[in-house]
């Protein structure tokens, strides 16, 4: 079998928060068939916390371009988006809207 996967500015997968709710969606739906099983509720929660981690830092980075374009209720969006799956995400953003360029270390040739 052979399969291809087309990269363009219009797929699914570069929207960071779609693929995040959509993720988390159909996890929650499948949270119901859960049952008694701690190995299946410690299944689900490792599931939600990775696709979490998949998406957390590329929202953050989405956030700081659209503050970058003035994008208001766009930042409000991404902002409550953030603060609610992760927490330390409003303050990433804020960091790599002052430290655009590699960051404090990478200038510093600190890396």
């Amino acid at each position: 079998m052979i399969a291809e996967y087309r990269m363009h500015g219009s797929n699914s997968s570069r929207n960071a928060e779609l693929m995040l709710l959509s993720s988390l969606h159909v996890l929650e739906r499948q949270a119901l068939n859960l049952g008694n099983l701690k190995s299946r509720a410690a299944a689900f929660h490792y599931g939600v916390r990775e696709w979490k981690r998949q998406y957390d830092r590329r929202l953050a980075a989405d956030l700081g371009g659209v503050i970058r374009k003035r994008q208001g209720a766009e930042v409000a969006r991404k902002l409550r988006l953030l603060a609610h799956y992760y927490p330390p995400g409003p303050a990433l953003a804020l960091l790599r809207r002052l430290l655009p360029t590699g960051g404090w270390a990478a200038r510093h040739g600190r890396s």
